[in-house]
């Protein structure tokens, strides 16, 4: 005997859900394309959305995070139809079409609001053009700056709290890196230094590399510095240089001995290293 639960689920059609899904993706694009371009909305005027034509709107945060709670309730409901013992045992051929099709849906909402936080680093890497011209004058040395991986999407609220530590770290790469243009010269060097600003992903996880073509850690100006601190208390030749250039993370610890616009504070690395 049929139950009004196992009738109405005999009336959802694969084809029929098929038909509405695209109806209402195809009529959203068209509404979208209509108001961005000032057009009344009719039925019979269909517009094709270009990929290369894209709008942006700013978003409260807090709205994205309450939507990301939403659809993670979404996705342990629709666990819980979907898994519900209840069911298990009936065979529901319609049911199970139409559950395939909700956990779909879901999978994909949940990744497309998961991507919405996503921003490229960008904006953030080309804020340090700005930083390495400042410095380049003011230091009278010569600086490319490179940047590889721009386009590399992280979280916004990542990006917010990995911009000063860049900015400290491009900072130190050439007050304490890169070498003047003479000094650079005598060692065979081209005149104008390099900084690279990488971003890539692997294995899900995002890395960012920031190099250049300096001198370098300096082992015995760091060891020199750990003596006056008191940090050194045997035989310096048994210390690996791993050990020793962990000492610049240090609160305080700077190989400068005056303090200047970019460094000699001690304040910085051990900030980064903490981010």
């Amino acid at each position: 005997m049929q139950t009004p639960l196992m009738k109405d689920l005999e009336l959802v059609q694969e084809e029929e859900q098929k038909e509405v899904f695209e109806d209402k993706r195809a009529n959203t694009d068209i509404i979208k394309e209509k108001v961005e371009k000032k057009e009344p909305v009719s039925d019979n005027n269909y517009l094709n959305c270009s990929a290369s034509h894209q709008s942006l709107i700013s978003v409260n945060v807090n709205k994205l995070d309450k939507l990301m709670d939403i659809v993670g309730e979404l996705v342990i409901s629709e666990a819980m139809v979907v898994e519900k013992p209840d069911l298990k045992g009936l065979v529901l051929e319609n049911f199970e079409k139409a559950a395939r099709q909700l956990q779909k849906i879901t999978n994909e909402l949940q990744d497309i609001v998961m991507s919405i936080r996503m921003v490229p680093l960008d904006t953030t890497f080309q804020k340090m053009n700005r930083i390495v011209r400042d410095m380049s004058k003011k230091q009278s040395k010569e600086i490319a700056l490179n940047i590889i991986g721009e386009d590399t999407e992280v979280d916004k609220n990542i990006i917010e709290h990995i911009s000063d530590p860049l900015m400290h770290l491009v900072r130190n790469a050439i007050d304490h890196g890169l070498e003047c243009p003479e000094e650079r010269l005598e060692k065979g060097k081209p005149k104008m230094g390099t900084v690279t600003l990488e971003a890539k992903n692997e294995g899900g996880d995002v890395f960012i590399i920031i190099r250049d073509d300096g001198k370098g850690l300096e082992r015995e100006k760091i060891l020199e510095r750990a003596r006056r601190n008191g940090l050194v208390n045997r035989d310096e030749s048994d210390i690996p240089d791993k050990e020793v250039f962990s000492y610049i993370f240090l609160p305080g610890f700077s190989t400068n001995d005056k303090v200047t616009e970019f460094s000699g504070r001690g304040v910085g690395m051990d900030v980064d290293e903490t981010r």
